[in-house]
């Protein structure tokens, strides 16, 4: 199996303690943004902080969606998505974004904390990696967020 490319983010930890972990770095570290905060890119040319807090409350609707289906459905295949397109058709507010957020990630928590090993290494099919797992997905959106708190300025 093809490792996600966020993989390296996690390294050893539980995909699940580090997904509990960005949680609780993003909710107060985001609720501290103003409003010239949130309208400020992370990098020159780069989306703005709230853009970001946008993104990642997508990313939590994907990845709630792939972790069910892949959970409920034999050889689900993830439906890919395109991040900029989405980001076309969003309007942005990155405040409402980051309720979203907080109302979805306890409930996927809930629910990955309760996965046994067999759910884990249940065989998902991905388009673009091949066969993966339900490991794999909760190890590639961890990462990924990880990937995201570092670009907005977290150390940890």
């Amino acid at each position: 199996m093809t490792m996600s490319p966020y993989d390296h983010h996690v390294g050893e930890a539980d995909a699940v303690a580090i997904l509990h972990e960005n949680y609780e770095v993003l909710r107060p570290l985001a609720r501290a943004w103003n409003d010239a905060t949130l309208a400020e890119p992370y990098a020159p040319g780069k989306w703005t902080h709230g853009r970001i807090l946008v993104h990642l409350a997508q990313c939590e609707i994907v990845f709630a969606s792939r972790l069910r289906f892949g959970l409920a459905h034999e050889a689900y295949t993830v439906q890919p998505f395109d991040q900029d397109a989405w980001m076309e058709v969003e309007p942005g507010d990155g405040r409402l974004a980051l309720d979203a957020y907080e109302t979805l990630r306890p409930l996927n928590l809930a629910l990955c904390r309760a996965l046994t090993p067999a759910q884990r290494a249940k065989r998902v099919v991905h388009p673009q990696f091949g066969d993966i797992n339900v490991e794999w997905i909760l190890r590639m959106f961890a990462g990924h967020e990880r990937h995201h708190l570092r670009l907005l300025g977290w150390q940890g």
